[in-house]
């Protein structure tokens, strides 16, 4: 059935001879394309040659071959090169080359390797970057001892998800996020972190975050545009959703990630696996947690909300949600969408202990937070204390204001990147004091159904199925 797949995807669609183009000998500054002036720069010395090869269409995403050739170097983007190596079996030259544009304002890595009996026309559906044709047979060099350069990398940087639908706007719906690997690349221990922006925010905001801490804790690091990213505070009928389908947003992020490096045969540690953010980001940190309570080791929630409070939900006090409590209106907020939202749920925190007792939670709360208030979340630390969890909490006040990475008791706190070191790094490091992992499979492993109860019904985190969901199922009663 793969085979079959694989065939169907990268099938020639033309038997023609191969048409006169125009030619191109390829060297640095040399322009290989026909439609775009883009420049190919870093080529090794030893990929040169003084042989013409054709044209290539950038937009086509076609590599076009004379009939007969038996070998063919070419150039894709680094980040989707990787799952053709797997699918057409071609063999990486050990080094990269880089497209300029005409300006030298905008720069990509492509990776150089080596097609041995190409079809003469095949189209790369995922190459968005074009195909860079650099050599035919004898022209192509031996790359026998060649390996890939060390630190490779082998995901797009940016990149789309499909995620569940929402209800209250119908049809299909994608999610942008921005993927960081480590700067040494990805080796069996590498593991995984969502690094999540506050309310109303986008990935843009922890970009900084995802470039710093994927090389400090040997992690792919995961930057989110969950629901309602870089939306207005309180859209008119639209309340915000507060954790439940964008903490699945992330969740399937990281399945979608994941997948893409399973796919390729890369080896990594899914047992590494963490989240942390701020504000809006912290809430959500929490909420991945109780989602896929088999997955993270550690979450760090830096000044985020609680759970969705009355106060919250209705605009009783600062925040406001949008919701209503009669039960006729469309953004209604019934029990059971109140509960699942509850990081700090007893009834809930007690099926999450039992699936993962030594995951780790950091609580980092300035106890003058007009915004989300302190109250609120050192009941959420309680509750967890008393049904088993060990939670690291920080209730800042104006004693622990040091001026740089703490720098107030308030909402902002300070620099909230370095308030992931300065209480994680123990916990996040390959080398720290208290490395955390955790001991069996992540429910995207098990492929099971977790369920918490609620007034009415169920709440099912469906993974059996690969993609991760979520949906609810009223009782009968």
């Amino acid at each position: 059935m793969k085979l079959t797949l694989l065939f169907s995807l990268f099938a020639t669609v033309s038997v023609t001879a191969f048409a006169a183009v125009e030619t191109c000998v390829i060297t640095n500054g040399v322009n290989p394309w026909l439609d775009r002036e883009f420049t190919l720069n870093g080529i090794a010395a030893k990929l040169l040659s003084d042989a013409t090869v054709p044209k290539q269409r950038f937009n086509g995403r076609t590599l076009e071959v004379p009939q007969g050739t038996r070998k063919a170097l070419i150039g894709i983007w680094e980040g989707s090169s990787f799952q053709y190596q797997r699918a057409l079996g071609l063999k990486p030259a050990g080094t990269t080359l880089h497209l300029k544009t005409a300006t030298g304002q905008r720069s990509l890595t492509y990776d150089i390797l080596v097609f041995e009996n190409p079809p003469e026309r095949l189209f790369f559906k995922d190459a968005g970057s074009g195909i860079a044709l650099l050599a035919l047979d004898d022209a192509v060099p031996d790359i026998t001892d060649s390996v890939p350069l060390p630190g490779r990398k082998l995901l797009a940087r940016e990149q789309e998800v499909d995620c569940q639908e929402w209800p209250f706007k119908p049809g299909p719906r994608k999610v942008k996020l921005y993927v960081r690997e480590p700067d040494a690349g990805i080796n069996p221990n590498t593991g995984f972190m969502l690094l999540l922006h506050n309310w109303g925010g986008t990935y843009k905001q922890t970009i900084s975050w995802c470039d710093t801490l994927s090389t400090r804790y040997n992690v792919v690091a995961i930057s989110v545009d969950y629901l309602q990213s870089g939306e207005p505070r309180l859209t008119a009928g639209i309340p915000y959703d507060h954790g439940y389908l964008q903490a699945m947003d992330c969740i399937r992020a990281l399945y979608h990630v994941q997948k893409q490096l399973a796919d390729a045969d890369v080896p990594f540690n899914a047992r590494r696996c963490y989240a942390a953010g701020g504000s809006g980001g912290g809430n959500v940190s929490l909420m991945v947690n109780k989602l896929a309570p088999h997955t993270f080791a550690c979450v760090i929630d830096i000044c985020g909300m609680p759970g969705l409070t009355d106060e919250i939900a209705y605009g009783l006090r600062g925040l406001n949600a949008g919701y209503s409590r009669d039960p006729a209106s469309p953004v209604f907020l019934s029990p059971a969408m109140q509960e699942i939202r509850n990081p700090g749920h007893p009834a809930h925190l007690k099926l999450q202990h039992a699936a993962n007792p030594k995951n780790k939670v950091i609580i980092v709360h300035g106890l003058d937070d007009t915004s989300c208030r302190a109250i609120d979340k050192i009941a959420i630390y309680r509750n967890m204390i008393e049904t088993g969890f060990r939670p690291d909490g920080h209730f800042l006040t104006e004693w622990h204001k040091e001026g740089t990475t703490i720098q107030n008791s308030g909402h902002s706190i300070g620099s909230r990147m370095h308030i992931i070191q300065k209480f994680a790094d123990e916990y996040l490091m390959e080398t720290g004091r208290l490395p955390l992992q955790v001991k069996g499979p992540t429910d995207i492993e098990s492929k099971q159904v977790f369920r918490y109860p609620v007034t009415g019904g169920v709440y099912e985190i469906d993974y059996a199925d690969g993609v991760p969901s979520i949906r609810f199922n009223a009782s009968s009663k």
